[in-house]
């Protein structure tokens, strides 16, 4: 670009500004073809009036020509050189010499910036590197007793574990020991915390929740208050900043300042690149810079009135930046020089001319693909299909392969284009774009092409706009019944969701066909309206006078099964042997699948048998039959038989097994699986079976083990595998993994919420239970039935009366969920735990559900601890009257009359136990887990005393034991329901299980760890208490998950309050 062209850019842009404010820079990238040249870019930057400018990295050329130029430059240190800086001084002060010292003072360099995002970049050796480079760098400073050259580190909003409400900012707990670091770094030489940050980015993550205007600081009438702090927010930006002050304050540190090393607008982007657009980039670059610029300065709310330096993204649009097409797009020059928009980085000028409307500011929900671009070269694409055909598990050989389904047409384009879409497809949620070094394109025509498919993709994007279109079309061209047309349609709307579209075409048509009636009930059956299926049905013969052919039957078999109706079912499978068309196998198999669905795999498998040519539908409906109700031998016993077996049946097999509680078998199946040769490849879904697995059976070994496999696979941000590793890790006695799963997680919906909040209550963390149903709230995430469930739950053990009783009404009367059981279960805990005794036992005798004997011997148990005699045998003969069948509560019942001196019903109920054997106690067992190591201890000295390790556990439980005496401790013997003495039953107690697993835990583990132990049975009051006088006594946290909750032991307390 010559000088006239940097002299008109200078006119159009920049004529009113005199002198710069000093605040606002520029990101001068260089990944891009045909840019100005470093000669031309600076004086295109001095035309700005920019006064700060941020090189990627220190090339010489550059550094040259803005020596004697009232520019200050910040200067980066590449990632990939930090660990060699932090290495030794010498190779410190060697680059510092070379990029620093070569130019200074000449050229105004301020600050030296060590790496950019380096606790994003997954790169340990960098990340323990980063403050021991900076502190090379400055010792090199020093050295050369140069001050006004400061260092920092750029770091992204990533490494922040919470950001809303700003209040809460905090960063996350791995980059904990270096950010402590990196701050007493930065205070200790006064410099700033350099800061990446896009609300565009959080604006796109949730575009129907965060307002566009309230982003690009347009939305003067939209405001956010703080509930934690009570701060009124105009902007997004101000909400994003204070996050990161607020994280600072919390480790300590009050007195950094905020510099933001990159922010901006993308002025362009993808197909699904909603809001990257010119208008967008320009306003918001114009407002910010106003706002950074104004006189005095505005700061932040919790910042009134700070300097905020600022480096806006980018100068150019570089058009060789990997990643989505957004990354391409952010300069405010086109690679030629000339500007996107106009703008004054001096913030004075308020007037410009008119921009272009946006027309992408509402998010995509459509179908794309990616594909090779027509006259690159072929071999650069056959290079960037070779490698992505490394990660996609031998697609590529199967299917391009000659005779595979992609074989023809034979053309490199073509076979890229396939393998491109196919991975995109597959990595793009874990951030992979369609770029392939600027080989391939998106699209969202269909590379198949073809008229007929056109119902069927606007179906699948779940939008009728492609459709309606159509459909007008044909109107248009009075094909409205015209053949296949009509069904088409039809089938296009139901597929798509549009039920009602559906239904008007199918009411308008003059005459009904079979096909028509069958794609009218699938319809309904697609919008999940099984009921409507069959209500639609029974007009077919009174309309049409049509009897019900095989795809008809077939839709009336599947609308049986999604209403669990095996009457109906049945009387539609007596209609079919009668009919016709009694030999169709795609009915029989949608009996099989009805039949196993219903509990009944017999009959499931009679007409399995009955099968001609079983496809994969029949046997993965036989065999999941078989596993979910439990018969896993039939179910092995098939799949092996299986002639061909895909990833539908394995999962089939895995989440019926693990449904039906064998998780081992679930475990042994999926490793067959993995070893399973014929290009089966694991999936979110069959991932988050494994992990449930791992959550149901407390293996929490196991469970790391499955959550490495999904990092190694790439699904760690796959919403449903989340939700189940938060799930698995909250069962597995592990709360704080749970929470660092959840915190990672880039986008929740109400299962991670409800998970989350779930295992806080049931760990006793009552009050971040509720802070986190606040943020969900405020994330505008509305919660459902599970969600109150915890919430309840976690108020009565935080003695949270009111509000407990506050979300109950709220739960029916803003969100319309009437309460189930548990929620009144959860409730009366909430009362009895409160001592409002009167109150819960109305609420048991008034509630709209018949109380379980869980309920009742809830209230038992609270009447019990608080000493209330009068109710508790009143609610004691009323449960005794139900016959439990739990043994605890037979333990509670005869401590109740105890207590109150009714020896006639203590021995009433011990008659009951042993004379009419209402009830056969489980033996009680307890497993430990230590790494790799686990170890399962049984109640009872016999089967104890045969383990190798048996003599040291005597010794260490005796010594406990006495230690325990000389506190105070005296063995509750009423947990013993057996005629024996009174030494008998201290034998018995000192030999429960849950104290061998403990014992275990402290001969076995390395002092400090948690000790992790998962019981079968209701933990004993007698061993609570003992737990509380060793946890003590040896310093250690002892976990116990028992059958109804988890107990968190730690300096002689328990996270349960005595009371469960």
């Amino acid at each position: 670009m010559g000088l006239l062209a940097v002299l008109l850019f200078s006119i159009i842009s920049f004529s009113s500004a005199q002198s710069s404010k000093k605040i606002i820079g520029v990101n001068y990238g260089r990944e891009g073809t045909n840019l100005s040249s470093p000669y031309q870019s600076i004086q295109i930057l001095q035309s700005m009036q920019a006064y700060n400018v941020r090189l990627y990295d220190a090339d010489p050329e550059t550094l040259r020509l803005l020596s004697d130029i009232n520019i200050h430059v910040a200067i980066t240190v590449p990632n990939e050189i930090i660990p060699q800086i932090a290495s030794n001084q010498s190779t410190a002060n060697r680059w510092f010499h070379d990029n620093v010292l070569a130019y200074y003072p000449d050229t105004k360099i301020r600050f030296l910036l060590v790496g950019n995002e380096v606790l994003s970049s997954q790169n340990t050796n960098q990340s323990k590197s980063l403050v021991q480079a900076m502190t090379r760098l400055l010792h090199s400073l020093e050295t050369h007793k140069i001050k006004n050259i400061k260092i920092g580190t750029p770091m992204a909003m990533d490494v922040l574990a919470q950001t809303n409400p700003p209040s809460s900012g905090r960063f996350k707990n791995e980059t904990l020991s270096i950010m402590n670091q990196t701050l007493h770094f930065l205070v200790e030489t006064k410099s700033y915390f350099f800061l990446n940050i896009f609300p565009y980015y959080y604006w796109l993550a949730n575009p129907h929740e965060i307002s566009l205007d309230y982003a690009l600081f347009t939305g003067q009438h939209l405001t956010y208050r703080d509930p934690g702090s009570g701060l009124l927010y105009t902007n997004l930006l101000d909400q994003m900043l204070d996050a990161v002050n607020s994280a600072i304050s919390k480790l300590g540190y009050h007195r950094i300042r905020i510099a933001i090393s990159e922010t901006g607008w993308p002025n362009a982007g993808g197909i699904d690149g909603a809001g990257a657009n010119i208008y967008n980039a320009a306003t918001y670059n114009r407002n910010l810079i106003r706002k950074m610029t104004a006189s005095p300065p505005l700061g932040t709310p919790a910042k009134p009135a700070a300097t905020i330096l600022t480096f806006i993204s980018s100068l150019y649009d570089e058009d060789l930046r990997e990643g989505p097409a957004t990354e391409r797009h952010w300069g405010l020059l086109r690679p030629d020089g000339t500007p996107v928009y106009e703008f004054d980085l001096t913030g004075r000028r308020t007037v410009y001319g008119r921009l272009p409307e946006p027309t992408n500011n509402s998010p995509f929900h459509g179908r794309m693909w990616c594909v090779a671009v027509i006259g690159t070269s072929e071999n650069e694409l056959v290079s960037q299909m070779d490698r992505a055909c490394e990660r996609l598990n031998g697609t590529c050989d199967r299917l391009l392969g000659p005779g595979g389904d992609c074989y023809q047409p034979v053309s490199v384009v073509s076979h890229a284009s396939y393998v491109f879409s196919a991975y995109w497809s597959m990595f793009r949620a874990s951030g992979e774009s369609c770029y392939f070094q600027g080989l391939a394109r998106e699209t969202t025509e269909d590379p198949s092409h073809g008229f007929c498919h056109l119902p069927r993709a606007c179906a699948k994007r779940r939008t009728p706009s492609l459709g309606k279109k159509l459909h007008a079309q044909i109107i248009k061209l009075g094909l409205q019944h015209y053949g296949p047309l009509p069904n088409t349609l039809i089938d296009m709307y139901g597929k798509g969701g549009f039920l009602d579209y559906a239904s008007q075409v199918f009411d308008e048509l003059p005459e009904r066909d079979y096909v028509s009636w069958a794609s009218i009930l699938t319809a309904h059956n697609h919008s999940e309206l099984p009921h409507r299926t069959l209500a639609i049905f029974l007009k077919m013969w009174k309309l049409d006078g049509l009897l019900p052919d095989q795809f008809v039957i077939a839709s009336l078999v599947k609308a049986c099964t999604g209403l669990g109706n095996l009457r109906w079912g049945k009387q539609v499978h007596a209609h079919f042997v009668t009919s016709p068309f009694c030999d169709d196998d795609v009915v029989r198999s949608s009996l099989v699948d009805m039949y196993a669905k219903c509990g009944l795999v017999d009959d499931a498998r009679s007409v399995f048998d009955s099968i001609c040519r079983k496809n994969l539908i029949s046997w993965t409906a036989m065999i999941s039959g078989y596993a979910r109700c439990g018969r896993k031998f039939n179910a092995i016993e098939l799949f092996q038989r299986m002639p061909e077996k895909n990833l539908m049946s394995w999962s089939a097999l895995i989440s019926g097994l693990v449904q039906s509680g064998h998780m081992m078998d679930a475990f042994n199946t999926f490793k067959d699986m993995r070893r399973y040769g014929d290009g089966v490849r694991v999936d979110p879904f069959i991932l988050s079976s494994i992990v449930g697995a791992s959550a149901n059976s407390a293996t929490l070994e196991l469970g790391r083990q499955i959550h490495g496999l999904v990092i190694v696979l790439g699904f760690e941000d796959n919403l449903f595998v989340a939700n189940a590793l938060v799930d698995m890790y909250a069962k597995c006695c592990d709360i704080l993994a749970a929470k660092n799963v959840f915190s990672n997680t880039p986008r929740k919906d109400v299962v991670s919420w409800t998970s989350m909040i779930v295992g806080l209550a049931q760990h006793g963390q009552a009050e971040e239970a509720l802070s986190s149903y606040g943020q969900m709230m405020l994330s505008g995430i509305k919660p459902n039935q599970v969600t109150f469930v915890g919430l309840i739950y976690a108020c009565s053990h935080a003695g949270l009366v009111r509000e407990g009783r506050r979300l109950f009404n709220l739960m029916t009367e803003d969100y319309g969920i009437a309460p189930s059981l548990q929620h009144y279960t959860c409730l009366l805990d909430l009362l009895s735990r409160s001592g409002l005794l009167d109150e819960a036992e109305n609420l048991l005798k008034t509630m709209p559900f018949k109380p379980d004997e869980a309920a009742w011997a809830a209230l038992l148990s609270a009447c019990r601890q608080h000493r209330c005699t009068q109710i508790g045998t009143r609610v004691a003969d009323h449960l005794l009257g139900l016959q439990p069948k739990d043994p605890s509560t037979y333990i509670l019942l005869s401590n109740t009359y105890a207590a109150a001196a009714m020896w006639d019903s203590v021995s009433r109920v011990r008659k009951l136990m042993s004379a009419n054997k209402l009830i056969k106690q489980e033996p009680g067992q307890s497993c430990i887990e230590l790494g790799k190591e686990s170890r399962v201890f049984y109640a009872g000295e016999e089967v104890s005393l045969s383990h190798p390790m048996k003599q040291q556990l005597v010794d260490l439980l005796t010594e406990l034991h006495e230690e325990m005496r000389k506190q105070g401790y005296v063995p509750d013997t009423s947990y013993v329901l057996h005629e024996v003495g009174e030494h008998e039953k201290e034998r018995r107690l000192f030999w429960h299980s849950e104290r061998l697993a403990v014992a275990y835990g402290l001969l076995r583990s390395v002092p400090g760890v948690v000790i992790r132990v998962v019981k079968n049975l209701r933990i004993c009051g007698d061993c609570h208490t003992v737990m509380k006088f060793i946890c003590s006594i040896a310093g250690r946290e002892i976990v116990i998950r028992d059958v109804n909750r988890f107990h968190h032991f730690k300096d002689g307390r328990c996270s349960c309050g005595d009371f469960w």
